[in-house]
């Protein structure tokens, strides 16, 4: 395995999102000898949802919530960004294309998580920065210059 490699596969951890349940890190830890109450594991996720750094997988039972690396925000500002700099404002796209292509390895978002990458999109949809549709089975987003 090449440097370059090993650079790869260690960013592609890091955009993975970690799902906790309320048995999981950091709520049971060997070296702490208390436990946090369920209610005092939801109201911390809940703060961490709230504030855009991580989302319930199950919305109305509250039992499995995914952690983000980076807020959503600051996700879809990543690749706002990456379509302003690369010229791909006005011009459609599918999701596959910005996410999995090989013109994007070197991008942070390179690969991501499929339902973070969703989620990020449909803050650059909700604020105008973008379109999201589907066509023939292909979904797509086309992004709007906002200046």
């Amino acid at each position: 395995m090449t440097a370059d490699d090993r650079r790869r596969r260690s960013r592609n951890r890091k955009n993975t999102p970690r799902c906790l349940t309320h048995t999981t890190f950091p709520f049971s830890l060997s070296f702490f000898s208390g436990k946090l109450s369920v209610a005092g594991r939801q109201t911390i996720l809940d703060e961490l949802v709230r504030d855009g750094r991580a989302e319930w997988e199950d919305a109305g039972v509250k039992k499995r919530c995914t952690i983000f690396w980076k807020s959503l925000e600051d996700w879809a500002s990543l690749i706002y960004a990456w379509a302003k700099e690369e010229g791909k404002i006005g011009d459609i796209f599918t999701l596959y294309e910005i996410r999995c292509s090989d013109e994007q390895e070197y991008t942070p978002f390179y690969n991501m998580h499929e339902g973070t990458f969703r989620s990020a999109l449909k803050v650059l949809a909700e604020d105008g920065r973008a379109i999201l549709f589907e066509q023939e089975g292909e979904e797509g987003i086309k992004f709007f210059d906002l200046a």
